[in-house]
């Protein structure tokens, strides 16, 4: 091969090597700025993907977390509202170093995500786990509370 034609395949290999390189930097900075949000119907899915089920006496709720650690989930209730947060850290530059990356779906990603329940729950006796990837949140309801009415009396309007 001549020294020209090797010159050429050099600079190509060069010229690839900076694209991906400015392409897998942007890819973490549109990640980053979250520019690229999933969508149904038109409005953003938020992460995680939950299904929450009403089970008779107890709200289930379960959340797709795969790869989150039990220690990397804050889960908190309070009256009707359940609110699930953390983060995902894939921490790519420990498991790949420098290689670059052909495609890139899975991001890094702080998340916090607030489920309001149609009623009031017992939230001291809430129970969760992580198993396979799925956070499973089980909520006794309070039972209604009887209506106690109270007599107000009007006053005679003094002009």
């Amino acid at each position: 091969m001549s020294d020209k034609k090797e010159h050429e395949n050099t600079m190509q290999y060069d010229l690839n090597s900076l694209v991906n390189e400015f392409k897998n930097k942007l890819d973490g900075l549109i990640d980053k700025w979250s520019l690229t949000t999933p969508k149904i119907k038109g409005k953003p899915i938020e992460y995680p993907l939950t299904d929450v089920i009403d089970d008779g006496d107890y709200y289930i709720i379960e959340a797709e977390l795969p790869g989150v650690e039990g220690k990397d989930i804050i889960v908190e209730i309070a009256a009707d509202l359940v609110r699930i947060k953390g983060s995902v850290n894939l921490d790519r530059e420990a498991t790949y170093g420098e290689s670059n990356y052909l495609l890139r779906e899975r991001k890094d990603q702080d998340f916090n995500k607030e489920i309001v329940l149609p009623h009031s729950v017992n939230q001291k006796e809430a129970e969760a786990t992580l198993e396979e990837g799925v956070l499973k949140i089980r909520i006794p309801k309070k039972p209604p509370e009887s209506l106690e009415f109270t007599k107000i009396i009007i006053n005679k309007n003094q002009s």
